[in-house]
């Protein structure tokens, strides 16, 4: 069953160098036997046992246990000979605390091929006696109970042999014998036993006693491979033992989610408001259509070399590639007052302002015509008017509250009709004779003048030739491209003609979408910052259960956990902590962001382009929270993973044994 040829195994001891524990050991022990290995403390029987159970593979010479050769075996290899071949049984028990007794005999099929049978593990505690008492938990058992569940936790998968290091070190006498009772009996039933022990008694019960040094000399037996357990490990006992390391230490995991929620809920509240505030920017306060390029005359025009916008100019404008549409545009280029004596929606109202206006192809507002087809019907007949959206929205918001006028929709506004005298100023005296012609609502667009109203190109056309205004230039042309793409090299041909481009409303929109960005980057910068610092708390965390858990380690170790196991096992803790961090910080953010917004609307006064919600959150910012949670506390484990699928388990599973 056992053939060891030639064993030696050394330590680097610091100060005194290499330190021979065992040096060229011999030994044979066949199936069925009940070996009792005996010496003085520190003769390395306990090394000896390690070295026969695969948890140390730092030696030199054969090793054969059940036919497989222990010399050179990968780590996988070892994991599964230790899982499937033999069984350990420990001084100090070295049962998982939060586990039932029930639990810890079903231990190795956590890390082993074999399913997780319940009916298996209570049958193994039945035949250590302790069949009613699987639902208790180490700490409500005696120390003999203890050792009893440790023994059925090694005959689980039913190994071959069982390796027991100082069995009955820990225990009064009356419990010692019974645990020796029961190996005589286990022994009985075919199985081998090897015990290294300072106790006569155990010694006695043993079929043979080996002192070590002094070991007997056997030839090897015939290697064969040994199976390793499938890529597919069960998934209900290793999801036990990460619930059980978390709740471990429950104050430590609730700081490290908590660290995580909070930069993740700040991160995407920030984000979201970013959105939010930068849509308002662009939609409302500076609505800039991406395909349209406003057109205006140079302020320097020299000969052949352009600046003019007239017809000529317009038409070549229509003729560049990529123009799809040219809207000319002309201001009424004579002074205008409005002075309205009358009802007002309900409201009694005399007020007089000067009036602004520009005339524009009717195919530039058609969308927002409502009434009529905007086109000029002469003198006397009201002038066809589009009002600004922004404009409207600015009345409504201020205009009306200060002056206790009312608040209007755009449907109330359709077919209002005002008075407007031309070449007429309340501010400076004008030349000629001013005349009187009325306007009256037809529309409200985002493409209206925003100071002023926007009236058919005809009526500007003839206003400013009865008023003796230049009625031949335009002030602008809207040119229209194909695609957004297309437009930087429409500019460039503008330029080229010796026209500029109009772009101060697009340069606002985009320096006060920049400094949304850049304030709400910072803020997204400082909640990254608070993640990176949860990562850290977190490598702090798991290092420091790292250290607490040595032993709970070694055992996962010794009962047939992979190096790859057990850092998956902490890896997989750190991302629970980072998914729920990761979901409770979105939840966070998403009720703040409700939160606010229902503030807003309860305290804060009913300004401008105020917004039904200053936060947008599509769908992927609550996927990319929870993930920037998951890869923080994951990449934060990184490291005490690896330290932890580094313990040695023959190390600390000696720390207290002989």
């Amino acid at each position: 069953m056992i053939s060891v040829s030639g064993l030696s195994r050394s330590y680097d001891d610091g100060a005194r160098g290499q330190v021979r524990v065992l040096d060229d050991v011999q030994l044979s022990v066949k199936e069925g036997e009940f070996v009792a290995i005996v010496g003085r403390s520190g003769a390395g029987k306990s090394t000896l046992l390690h070295v026969l159970g695969g948890l140390d593979s730092g030696f030199t010479g054969d090793v054969v246990v059940a036919g497989a050769s222990l010399r050179g075996m990968s780590d996988a290899a070892l994991s599964a000979f230790r899982n499937e071949t033999v069984g350990f049984v420990f001084q100090f028990f070295h049962l998982v605390n939060g586990l039932t007794a029930l639990e810890n005999v079903m231990l190795p099929a956590a890390f082993g091929g074999a399913p997780a049978d319940a009916q298996r593990a209570r049958e193994a505690l039945e035949r250590v006696g302790l069949g009613e008492k699987g639902a208790r938990l180490p700490s409500q058992l005696s120390g003999g109970e203890r050792q009893r569940v440790a023994i059925a936790r090694a005959l689980f998968n039913k190994p071959r042999v069982l390796l027991c290091d100082e069995p009955t070190g820990n225990l009064d006498a009356q419990t010692a014998d019974e645990i020796i009772a029961l190996f005589k009996s286990l022994n009985a039933g075919g199985l081998t036993i090897v015990a290294v022990t300072h106790e006569e008694r155990l010694r006695d019960a043993a079929t043979r006693t080996i002192q070590v040094p002094s070991t007997q000399l056997a030839a090897p037996a015939t290697e064969r491979a040994v199976s390793t357990p499938p890529a597919r490990r069960r998934f209900s006992g290793f999801r036990k033992l990460v619930g059980l390391q978390l709740s471990h230490n429950v104050r430590a995991s609730a700081s490290s989610s908590f660290g995580i929620a909070m930069g993740i809920g700040a991160l995407v509240f920030f984000v979201a408001l970013g959105l939010g505030v930068g849509r308002v920017v662009r939609e409302k306060v500076f609505p800039v259509d991406a395909k349209l390029v406003e057109v205006v005359p140079s302020q320097l025009a020299i000969g052949l070399f352009g600046g003019k916008l007239d017809q000529a100019a317009v038409d070549r404008l229509a003729a560049l590639p990529g123009v799809t549409h040219a809207y000319r545009k002309m201001n009424v280029r004579v002074p205008a007052v409005s002075f309205y004596d009358g009802d007002f929606f309900g409201r009694r109202v005399r007020m007089g302002i000067e009036v602004l206006a520009v005339g524009v192809d009717a195919e530039l507002v058609k969308a927002d015509v409502q009434q009529g087809d905007f086109t000029d019907a002469g003198p006397g007949n009201p002038i066809p008017a589009v009002v600004a959206s922004r404009l409207f929205e600015i009345y409504n918001k201020t205009f009306a509250p200060a002056r206790s006028l009312p608040q209007l929709s755009a449907a109330m506004l359709i077919g209002f009709r005002f008075p407007i005298d031309w070449n007429r100023s309340f501010i400076a005296p004008v030349k000629g004779v001013s005349g009187a012609n009325g306007a009256e609502v037809v529309g409200v667009s985002d493409r209206g003048l925003l100071a002023g109203i926007t009236i058919p190109l005809g009526a500007a056309k003839r206003l400013n030739h009865e008023y003796n205004a230049d009625a031949e230039t335009f002030t602008a042309v809207t040119l229209e491209a194909r695609s957004p793409d297309e437009v930087p090299a429409l500019v460039a041909a503008i330029k080229d003609m010796g026209l500029r481009v109009d772009d101060q409303e697009r340069r606002l929109a985009e320096n006060a979408g920049a400094a949304v960005t850049i304030t709400t980057s910072a803020m997204a910068l400082l909640s990254a910052l608070i993640c990176l610092l949860a990562a850290f708390n977190i490598a702090h965390a798991l290092s420091a259960s790292v250290r607490a858990r040595e032993k709970e380690l070694g055992v996962m170790r010794a009962v047939g956990a992979r190096r790859s196991d057990i850092f998956r096992l902490v890896l997989t803790e750190a991302l629970v902590l980072g998914l729920f961090g990761g979901v409770a910080g979105t939840l966070i953010a998403l009720g703040g962001a409700a939160g606010v917004d229902m503030l807003a609307a309860r305290v804060l006064p009913d300004f401008p382009f105020k917004p039904d919600t200053f936060f947008i959150v599509p769908a992927w910012l609550p996927a990319l929270g929870v993930g920037l949670g998951v890869v923080a506390a994951v990449c934060g484990a990184w490291l005490p993973a690896r330290r932890a699928s580094r313990v040695d388990p023959a190390r600390v599973l000696a720390g207290q044994g002989a």
